[in-house]
């Protein structure tokens, strides 16, 4: 029968596979939305601050993130060295941060449009 072919712990490791998934997600978001709302209030001022974030959106928007995923984890360092202690990176942070910095980019974008509207009367479009 096929009910044999499944290994006894198939669902404890389906459970794990599909919270550490949420986990990343979420841990990208938050990633995202720090930088994201931060390029938007950069990109608002203008000058060379804002054109260097509107650089910066527009290079993370066009970036594939399995290009920038396999850019960090091949070359970035897996140890951090902090005076005599050496500190592993675990590879998920490197997922997390590849699915951050596109995450950050259509947030800056989505909080850029809000806030104009807003600035320009129109709360309802800002929402």
């Amino acid at each position: 029968m096929i009910w044999n072919a499944i290994p006894p712990n198939f669902l404890i490791d389906f459970l794990w596979g599909f919270v550490t998934n949420l986990l990343v997600g979420a841990l990208s978001l938050l990633v995202g939305l720090a930088f994201g709302c931060s390029l938007a209030m950069l990109r608002l001022k203008g000058h060379a601050a804002g054109r260097l974030a509107t650089g910066i959106t527009q290079l993370f928007t066009t970036t594939p993130t399995f290009v920038a995923m396999f850019v960090f984890l091949n070359l970035l360092p897996n140890t951090i060295t902090i005076g005599a202690s050496v500190l592993a990176v675990p590879k998920s942070s490197f997922v997390i941060l590849s699915l951050g910095i596109y995450a950050a980019a259509a947030i800056s974008n989505g909080f850029l449009d809000a806030v104009r509207l807003y600035r320009a009367g129109s709360i309802r479009a800002a929402l």
